[in-house]
């Protein structure tokens, strides 16, 4: 039994998620259980809320990405010269963020050939997370010669676990 939990997956470009099952399909004997965690697809409202929490949990989250590169490449980036953006991509089943520069803003790091520039409106993509549906779950079948055993949500339809197994 191969488990991938947490919604990982959904952190991928579909391509990208598709070309890994592919391969953890090709690496499985007949008889063998993929388990994967899904994000499903769910109301508007809902995931508003999650991305865009009152609390400003995820915009921490978002933000506390620049410290990390700060640390990495021994950047300047600060804070609060950034806004949390998420919002939904309909289109690409997902919800993208974004930090968005709140001013002109100077980035400088020992990298760089010349410090990176952003105007006010200017955005960064921090990350994905796309959402699954009926058609999703087929298209991996299709793709990877998997059988679709079972899958099982939470009440609320909102979350999957979804058992894939080796013919």
């Amino acid at each position: 039994m191969i488990c991938f939990f947490g919604s990982t997956i959904g952190n991928f470009e579909w391509a990208d998620s598709l070309e890994l099952l592919q391969n953890i399909s090709l690496q499985m004997k007949k008889g063998d259980v993929l388990l994967l965690g899904m994000d499903l697809i769910k109301p508007e409202a809902v995931l508003h809320g999650a991305y865009n929490d009152a609390q400003g949990i995820t915009a921490a989250f978002n933000k506390n990405i620049l410290n990390s590169v700060n640390d990495l490449i021994q950047s300047d980036f600060q804070t609060f010269d950034f806004d949390h953006l998420a919002f939904i991509n309909k289109e690409k089943s997902r919800i993208e963020i974004h930090l968005m520069a709140n001013r002109e803003v100077s980035v400088r790091s020992p990298h760089f050939i010349e410090d990176l520039q952003l105007k006010e409106g200017d955005a960064i993509h921090t990350e994905n997370s796309h959402k699954y549906g009926t058609r999703h779950f087929q298209e991996i079948v299709d793709v990877t010669g998997l059988k679709l055993n079972q899958t099982h949500t939470d009440e609320h339809g909102w979350f999957s676990l979804t058992e894939f197994q080796k013919d």
